[in-house]
């Protein structure tokens, strides 16, 4: 379960109870992406104790860019069925991005990646039969501080 002091990161093995489909089992630091769709799956405690009006989502990614995506992989990240951005990751990258903190539920929240451009590594040597999207690496809620550009 996410709280706003937690966070999910694979360098250390999954350190929290959530849920995924569309990704393969956790290595190395990381967790794949198979297909076009991942979800991710969890609860959160206390979303109303978030402080400020809106939250972010700090989520870092990365993407297999070898042959036939040699210029990156499209990421387009959902939470709840809403649209937070999108990326085009060339590198691992961590995407942050604020959202109104009240599209946190405590049960069954979904924040979906959608690689549009998943495909099955070809490079020369490659073994990996898996059609790949993004990377996970790690994943954290937290409240956002004050928007600088508010007046």
């Amino acid at each position: 379960m996410f709280t706003w002091d937690n966070f999910l990161d694979f360098r250390d093995g999954p350190s929290l109870d959530v849920g995924f489909n569309g990704f393969s089992t956790p290595e190395n630091g990381f967790i794949w992406q198979v297909g076009r769709f991942g979800e991710v799956i969890f609860d959160f405690e206390s979303p109303s104790r978030c402080g400020t009006p809106e939250a972010e989502l700090i989520v870092e990614l990365d993407a297999y860019c070898g042959a036939p995506r040699e210029a990156g992989q499209n990421v387009l990240v959902y939470l709840n069925g809403y649209r937070l951005g999108s990326v085009l990751l060339t590198r691992s990258r961590v995407l942050l991005r604020r959202f109104d903190w009240h599209l946190l539920r405590r049960k069954g929240n979904v924040l979906t990646l959608d690689a549009p451009d998943a495909a099955r590594p070809t490079s020369p040597g490659t073994q990996d039969t898996r059609v790949l999207g993004a990377r996970l690496l790690s994943l954290q809620f937290r409240p956002a501080p004050p928007d600088p550009r508010a007046g």
